[in-house]
């Protein structure tokens, strides 16, 4: 992949402050928030406030969590050791780590868990917005997208809930080790791919000293049509057109990556493309083609041949990034998104696809026993996290988890042959040049010797 040049606009203060402002936004709903907390809402707050609770502590000395609610005031006038009992109204750990014997009694307004986790941040020497955020992942009525209906939420939460757990302990395998990865690639400036102005494949460092996401491990999912519209095509050594449609879509891509917190995080990369297919069958169908293109004209071409939309038909192409915000993959105009259980819900269900030879989302999986719609691409992810069997007789192909974990192999494997061989070459050079000015300064002073003889 071809690495990445800002051209304007610094992208990292432009997406910090871009998540200043959500963050202020999720506040403002919170504050607003007159009702009391259905169960799922309570849990979503209090697993994400046990999380940033346990990570503050780990990277902060001395950090102690009754200091967290004196500090808060949600519980004022509390002894150090019962501050400490009072975020057991606050927090849920997992299950595994849990030594409660009692269904938790969790606080049923979100002001106080806002409070508590502004604590944390300010204690751990954290921004205020990066624990806004933190708290309200995954959540259905503090985002920054409109709450979605249950019916959809409720099974995309728990695919979520998967997927995340499941990229968790990929990242966590010490085989990896992904977080030294992601920093010494972030430190170098690394990117990985062509280099129009050097003619290089491989790892090199980004002269520009730009971050890059060329190093970020991805999986191709699916293609989602987003707009379509009649046609009719041409295709190159046709004697005539034949009937079909153009299309604008995303091609959806898994996609591990860094940000701005110092995370490894999920996101869903999305690739606007145009894309041609003929109603009847054609050996070249689907064609697509991954371009910047904004407005799709009444007649075009394509590699293949040319389309002619019908009178009157307009394609919509999904929206892409100008390489202003970060992350971003400049060429490509290809956007990031956090995976969350509302962006499952409205990438995944009520939505039609665009199959391609090289995507990864299974649609032969038994999806009779999910949560998800059956019919919908989340129920294939779902199917795909909970191991389901193969409809047909065939070999099981690789999963896109699989498929993941080996581009993150690949990534990993390729970059630390390079500093290796980075390091051997410092090394030797080091070497040769000493040698060379020892054996020039040995030559000085056997010449200063003979002319004082």
């Amino acid at each position: 992949m071809a690495d990445e040049k800002q051209t304007g606009g610094d992208p990292v203060n432009e997406t910090r402050s871009a998540n200043i402002y959500l963050a202020r936004v999720v506040k403002e709903k919170i504050l607003a928030y007159k009702g009391v907390l259905p169960q799922y809402e309570r849990n979503t707050l209090a697993r994400n406030l046990a999380e940033i609770i346990g990570r503050a502590k780990a990277e902060k000395k001395n950090f102690k969590k009754g200091d967290i609610v004196i500090k808060a005031g949600v519980r004022p006038g509390t002894s150090d050791a019962g501050a400490v009992n009072a975020l057991n109204s606050y927090c849920l750990l997992p299950e595994h780590k849990s030594k409660r014997k009692a269904k938790a009694r969790l606080h049923a307004h979100p002001l106080n868990y806002l409070k508590l986790a502004l604590a944390a941040a300010e204690l751990a020497g954290w921004p205020r917005h990066k624990a806004i955020m933190m708290l309200t992942e995954g959540s259905n009525a503090f985002s920054g997208r409109s709450e979605i209906d249950m019916v959809k939420f409720t099974p995309a939460e728990a695919v979520w809930q998967l997927l995340r757990t499941k990229l968790a302990v990929l990242v966590e395998n010490p085989k990896y080790r992904l977080r030294e990865f992601f920093r010494s690639a972030q430190e170098l400036s690394a990117v990985h791919g062509y280099d129009w102005t050097r003619s290089i494949t491989g790892w090199q460092q980004e002269k520009y000293g730009d971050r890059s996401t060329s190093h970020w491990p991805s999986v191709c999912l699916t293609t989602i049509i987003r707009s379509s519209a009649s046609a009719r095509l041409l295709f190159d050594g046709a004697d005539g057109e034949v009937d079909g449609e153009v299309i604008g879509a995303d091609e959806v891509c898994l996609t591990l990556g860094w940000d701005l917190a110092d995370r490894i995080v999920g996101y869903m990369e999305f690739w606007p493309c145009l894309a041609v297919r003929p109603l009847a069958w054609h050996p070249e169908a689907p064609w697509v083609d991954f371009g910047t293109i904004d407005k799709v004209p009444h007649e075009g071409g394509f590699v293949k041949g040319r389309f002619r939309l019908l009178e009157g038909a307009t394609v919509e192409m999904p929206p892409g990034t100008d390489g202003n915000t970060w992350p971003y993959r400049l060429r490509s105009h290809a956007r990031f998104e956090p995976i969350t259980p509302a962006l499952l819900a409205e990438t995944f269900i009520d939505c039609q696809v665009l199959q391609t030879g090289w995507h990864k989302l299974n649609s032969n999986l038994d999806t009779s026993e999910v949560m998800s719609p059956a019919s919908s691409p989340l129920a294939w992810m779902e199917a795909e996290l909970l191991g389901r069997e193969i409809l047909s007789f065939g070999t099981r192909e690789k999963g896109f988890l699989e498929e993941l974990e080996s581009d993150v192999e690949r990534f990993v494997s390729s970059f630390r042959e390079w500093r290796d061989k980075a390091s051997r070459n410092a090394t030797q050079d080091h070497q040769t040049i000493m040698l060379k000015m020892m054996t020039e300064l040995d030559a000085l002073r056997g010449s200063s010797v003979k002319k004082e003889d």
